[in-house]
């Protein structure tokens, strides 16, 4: 008699499979792209600011690298206001850090968004500029900006 184990196993192996492959939600596509466009911002706002963070961490200020970092952040903040139209937060059934208070209070989740822009916005000033202790000191201002949105509508990790 042939040992049937190892064909119990595979059946239970692809019904697993399949399980998992149909359990994923099917998203619209303009949905799924703009979550997408929305992971990859905010990846890269967190890399920039880690590497300002890192540098005046190890007793460095404003140099080429965090002038760069400074401006990407600007930048990124300012499309945000795009990254979170209705219907791409948690009830998509997707992965995501979006917690739903952001479509439930929008004019806070506005106003917190209005205030990184105004912020790295003023750090790029401060680089272009060349002062490197307003600089530090903004750097501060602008992670308190991302802190405050993430204490409301960020889950955590």
């Amino acid at each position: 008699m042939k040992n049937r184990l190892p064909t119990a196993v595979c059946a239970v192996l692809v019904a697993a499979t399949a399980l998992v492959a149909c359990s994923k939600p099917k998203l619209d596509p303009a949905i799924e792209a703009v979550m997408h466009e929305r992971h990859e911002g905010f990846e890269r706002i967190g890399d920039n600011f880690k590497l300002v963070n890192d540098k005046i961490k190890a007793g460095g200020g404003l140099d080429p690298d965090t002038a760069a970092a400074a401006r990407v952040i600007s930048v990124e903040s300012t499309k945000i206001a795009r990254w979170f139209p209705q219907g791409s937060g948690p009830e998509t059934g997707a992965k995501t850090g979006a917690k739903a208070e952001i479509w439930q209070n929008q004019d806070d989740f506005g106003q917190k968004r209005e205030n990184l822009v105004t912020e790295s916005a003023r750090w790029v000033q401060l680089a272009d500029a060349g002062d490197s202790a307003a600089f530090v000191a903004q750097t501060k201002t602008v992670g308190g900006t991302c802190k405050g949105c993430h204490d409301t509508y960020r889950k955590k990790d």
